[in-house]
Formats: structure tokens, sequence, C-alpha cells
């Protein structure tokens, strides 16, 4: 079954538009024809994404869980991203979507501020795994879930594709931090897999876990995050550790380059 076929001929038009322009990834009729294709693909989110499928009774406790060669990787994932936010000078960080904690905790050893926005029931308990005592709220991410507080910066680590709307989450982030981290995201420039500026990857993994799990799991073009920099009067940079895929931040700042 082709992608045009689940299609009306309003949608397709539309979204074969955006394949040419991905400016076209910032209209409501884009978003209106995406969420018309999820309907399409047999896709029912959950509003809190990932969350309720960990609780702590199964989560690991990081670090030191998963076995040496994972550990040392997702160390040197995790050292990468304060290490970036210390040559930013960074010193309040909001997270959103913190999982584990992993993060958050590493975070927090080396001096940061950190609160962070978690949809997981568990959240607490997951925090109280780690022996973490961090300001939560504990809702999915959205304009009403801000407090009146502002950061540094906002860090989404793997929880950006899980929004349902990139401009909006982005919008609603500008509105509290001058700099943005979108860390290990599925950017891609593969069209078998992303045929359009951003929404649902068409994989088989993303496609059973949105089915099956109602996880959502957008994908971006690079020329989108490009376009939402722009949008947003951001510099975007790009830092990375070769080889160590999860270690990919793209990093959208209204304050200028290092």
């Amino acid at each position: 079954m082709s992608l045009e076929s689940l299609l009306s001929r309003e949608d397709d038009l539309v979204l074969t538009a955006s394949r040419a322009n991905a400016q076209v990834g910032f209209s409501p009729e884009f978003e209106d024809s995406i969420a018309r294709l999820k309907v399409q693909l047999g896709i029912c989110l959950k509003p809190s994404n990932e969350g309720p499928l960990i609780a702590p009774d199964d989560s690991p406790p990081f670090p030191r869980c998963l076995g040496t060669e994972l550990d040392s990787y997702w160390s040197l994932v995790n050292e990468h991203v304060a290490y970036r936010l210390a040559q930013m000078k960074v010193k309040k960080v909001l997270e959103v979507g913190a999982g584990f904690f992993s993060l958050t905790k590493v975070l927090v050893e080396h001096g940061f501020e950190v609160s962070v926005i978690e949809p997981n029931t568990h959240a607490k308990e997951l925090m109280a795994k780690q022996g973490l005592m961090v300001a939560l709220t504990n809702e999915p991410f959205s304009r009403d879930a801000l407090s009146s507080s502002t950061f540094d910066c906002v860090i989404f680590m793997e929880s950006f594709h899980h929004m349902p709307s990139p401009v909006q989450a982005l919008e609603d982030a500008f509105s509290v931090a001058p700099n943005i981290l979108l860390c290990a995201e599925p950017i891609t420039s593969d069209a078998s897999i992303l045929p359009y500026p951003w929404g649902p990857r068409l994989d088989g993994e993303s496609m059973y876990a949105m089915v099956c799990h109602g996880w959502n799991e957008n994908g971006f073009s690079p020329e989108f995050v490009a376009h939402l920099a722009e949008h947003f009067g951001a510099y975007q940079e790009v830092w990375f550790m070769p080889g160590i895929h999860h270690s990919h931040i793209v990093a959208l700042r209204r304050g200028g380059a290092v």
C-alpha cells in the first residue's frame, strides 16, 4: 500500500508541496494533514507517550546497570551534553522528558540547577531510585505545564520527536529559555522513512511503537530543522562525537555561537 493511497487529494497536495519546500511544514494545513495521516495509519497516540511503560521496578539503576559497554556509551553521551552546557555557560536547565533520569543525575552531579517536566506517573519513584531531589512537573510538556520560571536552556533528550507539534514545542520552549538543545533526535534525509519535512517515521520499528504502544515517533529533515532555527531567530550549531549516535546535539541559540 502506497502512502498516497492513504491520503485525500487535498492532503496529498499539501504533503507533496512540503517535499519541495520544508517551510510548508510550518503551516496549520500541513499539521492538519499529518494528523489525518496518523489516523489513516492506525495511530492513536497516548498523551503521555512512553512514560506509563516505565515503572520503578523496571527501570535500571543508572549508572553501572547495562554492562560495561553500554554503561560507557551512555556515560559518554550524558557527559557530552554536560560538557556542551558548561561550554555555553549554562547554569539553570529545564529537561523535557527525563525517562530513567540518567542525564538528570549527571547534570546535577556537575552542579547544574535542573528542573524536569516528565509525564510518567511513576516519575517521583524513579527520581527517588536515582537519589534525586529536583523540581518536577509531572505532566506532558505544554505551555500550561511551564511555570513562571525562566531557564538558561531547555533540553530535549530523545523527547522532541514525541511532541505533537515541533513548532509549538519550540515556541513554548523559547518562551522560557534562549537556548534549546535537541539531543539524539531522529533527523534524517531518508525519504523512504520521512517523505515530508516532519511527521511520523515510516520505518517498521517506529510504526510498531506508534500503532502498538501509542508513542509519537516523529522525524525531522535537516532542512526543516534549519528552518526552525530561522523561524525562531536562532543560531544553529551541531555537535557530535564520531561513532556515538546518541551524542548528536543540535543547539538552537538566540544568544549566538560559542
